[in-house]
């Protein structure tokens, strides 16, 4: 499948230009396809600056793969590998380190094959959820390709545990079937369950970082939510720390670990206690897996999500990040806008498997350099009107609120004056209350009007409505 987005009207708009039938799905097949595609369309290939890949061999190889193919004919181009393929392959590498993730991997397969294709097993489940009056829920597949699923699996494992160990406890006692007892087993290994409580804790806030890279995102703004999910993943660790403390923390998974333990005691046989017998407990989970996975996790993430100083380049037009005073904004993007010129204003040559391709510059680098001297003060310029804009209608807002609040003293004095004594102290304190409330909100908005040298607006809209 092929699409293109390009600028129209100052909004991105992503258009999708047809699917291509290829015979074999190595890297020249591919680019050849690509190259043919291409100009049956009329479109110029050497406009392709950014082509967005997943993360396999024939596509991301830098030897042979297909982006490096592409960067031969189009040298000025970056390929993006997708976000959402670098996400899973940085959990999947997790199965390197933590081999008992492979048996979990197992453990949550089987258990979704077991009842997924056979309704009769399946119903038997449903009707053990109803006993225990709790909501009727299917099993979630772990996909082999797709890690971050296996923590919605994994939590589903937990959250109906005893109710999965009642069904396959009835399911066995009915036919003794040997892939019942098999799967029990697996189920009833704390080394695996204490694997399924860590990834289920870790994977919670991977999953929120992995649904944010399916919206619309600007790449320049991954890192940013990258380091965002890092302190999260820290933090994480250390309540796990003070877990193993003796602390409780009903928001973990692991705190909840002693109660599954003991639930597996109770359903295994006394010879396999024995044989068992001391071989985990909180502590070492947290030193030997909960820890260790952390922190691997997040030098994974360090390690895939790494931006190249042309991509990072790219932030100086972020608007947010534009310094509204003069001498923020003299020295303000020099470094990101030079690597910008260094590669789009410089000639590239690339040398593929002998033949030689020479690209010129796309935009001249000393004309990049000067015009973003001038162009970062309408940025600035820009970003001040944005909070100015804010500003104002903060100001209405609050306006509204005073003509609100002086309707409803007024309203209070008239009835005071005409027959009611008795409400003297009442409106007195009524009135205090207002005229705090006003006080203290016109005093903030006055602050960071003066700030950004906007108190003008706001004494002339005061003198008018007044």
């Amino acid at each position: 499948m092929l699409g293109t987005s390009v600028m129209v009207t100052q909004k991105i708009v992503e258009s999708f230009l047809g699917l291509v039938n290829v015979q074999r799905a190595d890297a020249e097949s591919l680019m050849t396809a690509i190259e043919t595609f291409l100009i049956a369309k009329h479109i110029d290939i050497n406009k392709a600056i950014f082509v967005g890949f997943d993360g396999c061999n024939t596509m991301s190889g830098v030897n042979s793969g297909l982006q490096r193919r592409f960067r031969h004919l189009v040298p000025h181009q970056i390929y993006i590998n997708c976000r959402n393929h670098k996400l899973a392959l940085c959990v999947k590498h997790l199965l390197k380190e933590f081999p008992v993730l492979e048996t979990l991997d197992s453990l949550l397969t089987d258990i979704w094959k077991l009842f997924h294709f056979s309704p009769q097993r399946f119903h038997v489940f449903m009707d053990v959820q109803e006993s225990y009056n709790m909501k009727k829920l299917s099993f979630i597949r772990a996909a082999a390709t797709r890690w971050l699923s296996h923590g919605r699996a994994c939590s589903r494992l937990l959250d109906r545990y005893t109710a999965i160990l009642d069904c396959l406890d009835e399911l066995y006692d009915r036919k003794k079937e040997a892939e019942i007892l098999g799967l029990r087993n697996m189920l009833t290994n704390k080394k695996t369950i204490s694997a399924t409580v860590v990834l289920s804790d870790i994977l919670k806030p991977v999953i929120f970082f992995s649904d944010y890279l399916q919206g619309d995102v600007h790449f320049s703004r991954v890192n940013s939510r990258l380091q965002i999910l890092k302190d999260e993943l820290d933090h994480i660790a250390e309540r796990y720390q003070s877990v193993a403390d003796g602390h409780e923390d009903p928001d973990l998974y692991l705190n909840k670990l002693p109660d599954i333990w003991q639930e597996i005691d109770d359903r295994t046989t006394l010879t396999r206690r024995l044989r068992d017998h001391g071989v985990l407990t909180v502590t070492q989970v947290v030193a030997e897996l909960g820890i260790p996975m952390i922190h691997k996790l997040n030098f994974e993430l360090e390690d895939g999500f790494r931006c190249s100083p042309v991509l990072n380049g790219f932030r100086v037009f972020e608007l947010k990040d534009v310094p509204i005073t003069v001498e923020e904004l003299n020295d303000f993007g020099e470094v990101e806008i030079r690597h910008l010129a260094n590669h789009y204003g410089m000639a590239k040559e690339d040398v593929f498997k002998g033949n030689r391709n020479v690209s010129q510059p796309i935009f001249p680098a000393n004309v990049m350099l000067n015009q973003f001297s001038a162009f970062k003060h309408t940025l600035s310029l820009m970003r001040s009107l944005t909070i100015k804009e804010v500003i104002i209608d903060w100001t209405l807002i609050f306006l509204g609120v005073v003509g609100a609040i002086i309707g409803t003293i007024d309203a209070l004095k008239r009835l005071h004056e005409s027959s009611h004594p008795d409400l003297s102290g009442y409106f007195t304190n009524i009135t205090d209350v207002c005229i705090k409330i006003i006080a203290y909100r016109y005093n903030f908005i006055s602050d960071v009007c003066k700030k950004f040298n906007v108190d003008i607006i706001l004494s002339v809209m005061f003198a008018n409505y007044l």
